[in-house]
């Protein structure tokens, strides 16, 4: 656990920073690619023709935000500098970084670098969701899951998100979320989910996955929703979010296959 102090509603972007530098996100940098991650980080600043580990974070690290910048940003990334030394302008390679960039945005809780969750759900709209990688909704649904349980238990996904925040964007994507279950290509049949697609992302063995990660859920949503002791922030978002997905889950709002899982863990649990 980081033992910079970060607010859990609006963190300076000097604890943020700090946090990085503790926790050795620096390793693999020379002086130079530093100074310039600190630049973006600090005052939007980027070079005219970056390399790319500045353009994968770019979107998310700079203070600078709104759709005029994140316009110009796109532009930008038209444009390159040959072999020869010349000043090309590509359109697709503008669309290839929306797609990088949605894929990124959705598999990530942007607040560890700064980025408010208002900013991540504006950026969201402003590139479109129909620009993400249809092969990684899997993936998204389980980062979705993923945010969602751990934030109910004031930790986070992986090393760089922030535990123990105030919100987590997850719970402003439950209606993509649940677009993205009502659609996979997976059935309940006698109490196990079965892949209807043999070469699917959703089968191959992540059926088993994901009603795991359903029923363990579920589980949480069963019992008597106790927030983590120890938050330094107001713990209505956590119990109304909660109160919210029984309610999808108890009027039939919720995805068929969750509303399955929520069954069959409620009849285990009578057992």
């Amino acid at each position: 656990m980081s033992a910079i102090a970060i607010d859990p509603i609006n963190p300076s972007r000097e604890s943020l920073w700090a946090r990085l530098e503790e926790m050795n996100r620096f390793s693999w940098c020379r002086k130079h690619e530093y100074k310039q991650l600190r630049a973006l980080f600090f005052d939007g600043e980027v070079a005219e023709y970056p390399k790319e580990f500045i353009t994968d974070v770019e979107l998310f690290w700079s203070p600078k935000q709104g759709t005029e910048h994140w316009q110009a940003v796109i532009e930008g990334r038209k444009a390159y500098i040959d072999y020869e030394g010349k000043r090309c302008v590509v359109e697709s390679r503008a669309e290839d970084f929306i797609k990088k960039s949605v894929d990124f945005l959705l598999q990530c809780d942007h607040q560890y670098s700064g980025m408010s969750i208002e900013q991540q759900l504006a950026l969201q709209d402003y590139l479109g969701l129909e620009c993400r990688n249809l092969r990684h909704d899997r993936i998204y649904f389980e980062t979705w899951l993923a945010q969602v349980e751990l934030w109910l238990k004031g930790e986070a996904v992986g090393e760089v998100e922030l535990p123990g925040m105030y919100d987590c964007v997850a719970t402003h994507r439950v209606a993509f979320a649940y677009g993205l279950l009502n659609a996979a290509p997976l059935v309940m049949r006698e109490g196990r989910f079965v892949a209807l697609e043999r070469d699917s992302p959703w089968g191959r063995g992540r059926e088993k996955d994901m009603q795991f990660f359903l029923t363990s859920l579920s589980k949480i949503l069963l019992k008597k929703y106790r927030p983590p002791k120890g938050l330094k922030c107001d713990l209505t978002p956590r119990i109304q979010f909660v109160e919210r997905l029984r309610a999808d889950l108890e009027t039939g709002q919720a995805p068929l296959l969750f509303q399955q899982v929520w069954q069959l863990t409620k009849e285990k649990k009578k057992k």
